[in-house]
């Protein structure tokens, strides 16, 4: 099921929203993880600028990718969610977005620009990758 996936700065959870079917564009469900295949990170550029000029967040930026799976917290519809389970391999390459510093996705180790992933866990505490092979 293809999902967008951004952090509720106000819950400290992942909400959870349907790119596809009945329940396109809502809310579908809250999780403390989200382990995610052919991810892409998307920014909306003119929200990310009312960020700056009026120095409050809004929600302008999440992961795009197919769920496999996540540490389900509640849902909201009666949709079919993948395993409630974590990533079973690591993801040790963190990547964080800050509307203030960039306006892209960056490795923390290197500051290299990341702008899609073959799989990727978003946490609570940013998103994390796995090693490119």
């Amino acid at each position: 099921m293809k999902v967008r996936v951004f952090r509720n700065l106000h819950k400290s959870c992942l909400p959870v929203i349907a790119c596809e079917g009945e329940f396109k564009g809502k809310v579908i469900a809250h999780v403390a993880t989200a382990y995610l295949h052919q991810c892409r990170m998307v920014i909306h550029e003119k929200s990310r600028q009312r960020v700056i000029k009026e120095r409050q967040k809004n929600v302008h930026s999440f992961v795009e990718g197919d769920l496999q799976c996540a540490e389900l917290i509640n849902t909201r519809y009666p949709v079919l969610m993948p395993p409630n389970t974590t990533a079973d391999h690591p993801h040790p390459i963190q990547v964080r977005y800050n509307p203030y510093e960039r306006g892209e996705f960056y490795r923390v180790s290197d500051g290299t620009a990341i702008w899609t992933a073959d799989c990727a866990e978003v946490r609570t505490d940013g998103v994390w990758l796995e090693p490119a092979h």
